[in-house]
């Protein structure tokens, strides 16, 4: 084929050098060159032409063309709008504007000029399938489907046809048609990218165990063009779907390195983060995307869940209600949000949300085994191990259901059963404290006290704040006559004694709460549940129960230096400063540097007047902990009533940093502020 158009260009070229403005030898010199891809030579051809006649129809059309092959899409809009006013009916002239109008993303202006080819030619399978094409671009769906179906009906084997077709299939979740059209057009041109990816894309979607195939389809057709991000996205699914996390990662880092927005890549990396338990670059993607689409409810349920799982329950329910009401029944969303209830202690709306997940999708784990806990939590133990059974039917090694139907066995007596899961539990997870302090308590019933104290021991290296495993350990010691003054009140040294760390965990009390009310309705007279608990609920300000237990705690152990200085304080808050004052006392007694009793008799000294005891107290206290908010208000208040308002103002400042919206430190800083403002007035008067 060279050849013979290098005897043509010998010709034309001599022919032209006889006569340079022979316009036939510069049509076809400059046609020539466009088909051998010597654009430049062709230009100038055609622009010598063009200048000789204007209006010269094959110049135009050539030029035009070149144009378009060159990204110069103006220029070539230019010539073929003055050829189609020389020829309106120019078929081919139509079409190449029509496809230039489409490149410029002018898409109802190239439908106009396919509908104008169609009017003259009613099967013109190229326009048909232009048009289609278009009209998928501006989600016509039906429309794009129409034509296809003609274009098909004239070419049944038109691959641009069948995989576009196939590409509107799966838009429309009709997946079988779909691979029909795919298959079809890859036994035709086996190396055809849209078909290769959307087949892949629909292995991944509607075959969960055709991954393989997934994976074939869309490394071939990364293969041909590397940096399809549609591709890239679907790969990266198909690996998150196979738990090749790391690999899943690459594909969606070099899709947002192409296309930084693209909505699917973030919400799927989010995702993946989340899974990775990489929570912080989760919310960085989820936000991205969620700033594109503030609706987009996969963005929003996967916020919402990985909030959860960095206990920000409050975030986590907002987004996850947010998302609930777009998308109604997405039992992700539901059972997620389940599983935040319950965190939060609300159970019935637990049940609710994982109830109508389970309705969509029976076999979730995640849903079965919390619906499996928050029966336990609700002492359901039947219902629980239901749950909890089917759970582990479907995902035998799961360490967080294994240990929590370990604990179920455990509370309804069956202990062999109970050390078989949570054995199993700690082979995958050896450092989990809930499981160890179960196993702990486990072999404590089965009268294995060495074992049990190893368990106890491990479980509250790992979590100091374990009440449930502190009361177990105290015990083990009764027990074993270990019961010395050095282990004595455990308690005294968790973070119930410890202000600053009361805060830090106060969200974990409700589920110690559990717990606890489970060892005693095992052992009624265990002190050191009674002590918890009685802590517990002053925590959170339920002073007629905290009594009832602490009263019970100091009938079977009246020395208990902890449980006294929680009746202490728990007096202190019903305003009874005379009792407060004599439990205080005994306890300080027994533990003379207990930092917490002492603020509360500083306390309790203030507010019976005696400012110079509350002084000392309120110091010797601060020496201990620094940074007790409770303390430092009180410290200044006194110094208040003492009329020293500069350290007054020190100690306030000090608490409201730490503690800001600590209403009885706000109001004392008011008034020492009142008081300083007077004073500054009289001295400049």
């Amino acid at each position: 084929m060279m050849k013979n158009y290098t005897n043509e260009l010998l010709d034309l070229n001599k022919s032209l050098e006889i006569d340079p403005n022979n316009v036939f030898a510069l049509s076809n010199r400059g046609e020539i060159y466009k088909l051998i891809c010597k654009y430049n030579e062709a230009l100038l051809d055609f622009n010598k032409l063009l200048n000789i006649e204007p209006n010269n129809v094959l110049a135009l059309s050539g030029r035009g063309t070149i144009y378009r092959k060159l990204n110069r899409y103006e220029d070539s809009l230019s010539d073929f709008n003055k050829l189609l006013k020389i020829k309106p009916n120019d078929i081919f002239s139509l079409n190449n504007r029509g496809e230039i109008y489409c490149l410029m993303n002018r898409y109802e202006d190239a439908i106009s000029d396919f509908n104008l080819i169609l009017k003259i030619e009613p099967n013109n399978v190229l326009a048909l399938n232009n048009r289609g094409a278009s009209y998928c671009t501006i989600d016509k769906q039906e429309e794009a489907l129409l034509d296809f179906n003609l274009s098909l009906e004239i070419e049944p084997n038109n691959v641009f046809a069948l995989s576009n077709r196939g590409a509107i299939y799966f838009t429309m979740n009709e997946y079988e048609e779909a691979l029909s059209d795919f298959n079809l057009s890859l036994e035709i041109e086996p190396n055809n990218v849209l078909a290769l990816s959307n087949r892949g894309a629909i292995y991944r979607i509607n075959f969960v165990n055709k991954y393989k195939e997934a994976l074939s389809d869309l490394n071939k057709s990364l293969k041909i063009d590397p940096n399809n991000v549609f591709t890239l996205n679907n790969r990266g699914a198909t690996y998150r779907l196979m738990n090749k996390y790391e690999d899943a990662l690459l594909d969606f880092n070099l899709s947002l390195n192409i296309e930084s927005n693209n909505s699917f890549a973030l919400n799927s990396r989010g995702e993946l983060y989340r899974i990775m338990k990489r929570y912080n670059e989760a919310l960085l993607d989820l936000n991205n995307s969620l700033k594109m689409d503030i609706f987009n409810a996969f963005a929003l349920s996967n916020r919402g869940a990985t909030y959860l799982m960095m206990n920000k329950y409050e975030y986590a329910l907002s987004d996850l209600n947010t998302s609930l009401k777009i998308k109604p029944y997405d039992a992700f969303a539901l059972s997620n949000r389940g599983v935040t209830y319950r965190m939060i202690n609300k159970y019935d709306e637990a049940l609710l949300d994982l109830n109508k997940s389970l309705k969509i999708n029976s076999k979730d784990t995640f849903a079965l085994k919390n619906r499996g806990v928050t029966n336990y939590m609700l002492n359901k133990y039947q219902q629980s191990l239901l749950d909890l059974n089917k759970s582990l039917e479907i995902e035998p090694n799961d360490a967080f259901a294994l240990s929590y139907r370990g604990a179920t066995y455990h509370m309804i007596n069956n202990y062999q059963q109970s050390l078989l899961d949570l054995n199993k539990s700690l082979e995958i997870e050896p450092n989990n404290a809930f499981t160890l302090s179960y196993r702990g308590a486990t072999y404590r019933m089965m009268k294995m006290y060495e074992k049990a104290l190893l368990d106890i021991n491990k479980s509250l290296e790992i979590d100091p704040d374990n009440v449930f495993a502190i009361c177990n350990r105290e015990a083990i010691y009764k027990i074993t006559n270990q019961h010395k003054e050095d282990v004595l009140f455990d308690l005294n040294k968790s973070s119930l004694s410890n202000r600053e760390a009361i805060y830090r965990i106060k969200n974990k009390f409700n589920d110690t709460l559990s717990d606890l009310n489970k060892l005693l309705e095992i052992e009624s007279d265990n002190v050191s549940a009674l002590s918890s608990r009685g802590a517990i609920y002053y925590i959170l300000n339920k002073y007629q129960q905290s009594l009832l237990d602490l009263n019970k705690s100091l009938e079977i152990e009246p020395n208990n230096a902890f449980a006294l200085s929680y009746r202490g304080a728990t007096y202190h808050m019903m305003k009874m400063y005379e009792k407060a004052l004599l439990d205080i006392n005994k306890s300080l007694e027994i533990e003379q540097n207990d930092a917490f009793a002492l603020s509360y008799r500083g306390a309790t000294y203030y507010m019976l007047k005696k400012y110079q005891q509350s002084l000392l107290d309120l110091n010797k206290s601060l020496e201990i902990e620094p940074n007790d908010a409770f303390a430092l208000s009180y410290l200044g208040a006194t110094y208040y009533m003492l009329n020293n308002y500069q350290q007054s103002l020190l100690n306030l400042n000090k608490s409201l940093e730490i503690e800001s919206n600590n209403t009885f430190a706000l109001s004392y800083r008011g008034a020492t502020y009142r008081i300083m403002e007077i004073f500054e007035q009289v001295i400049r008067n």
